[in-house]
């Protein structure tokens, strides 16, 4: 009962930004969102997850938003509400990066595949 109710209590932080469901990686000085990479469930004119309860089993990507992330996660943006309460109530001890929201290819996030022409050669 207890549990369900902090659960109740620390889902209602949660603005519906959708920035958490973008692709987006860090730098040493920044965080880059890429708009043009929402997850397969992220409603994106909504900003609501199509699949919330089920969003676990449905995408193995998908991070729950845990009380330690609004303390320490440095790629949530301060416009988040988790981040804001944090804030509020003097956790919030990660470092402010600047931001850069991008569009475009994330191609240079994957590793380049093997061609068989790149394979080396089996020793005999």
């Amino acid at each position: 009962m207890l549990l369900k109710r902090w659960r109740d209590y620390w889902d209602r932080h949660c603005l519906q930004c959708g920035l958490c469901c973008y692709v987006k990686t860090r730098t040493l000085h920044h965080v880059v969102y890429f708009l043009d990479a929402p997850c397969e469930f992220l409603d994106t004119r909504a900003q609501m997850c199509m699949v919330y309860y089920a969003r676990f089993r449905e995408n193995p990507d998908c991070r729950k938003m845990t009380l330690w992330k609004a303390m320490w996660a440095a790629y949530l943006p301060e416009t988040c509400g988790y981040v804001q309460w944090a804030r509020r109530n003097r956790i919030r001890f990660a470092r402010r990066l600047p931001i850069v929201y991008r569009k475009g290819s994330t191609d240079f996030l994957r590793p380049p595949l093997m061609t068989p022409e790149d394979k080396p050669e089996a020793e005999s």
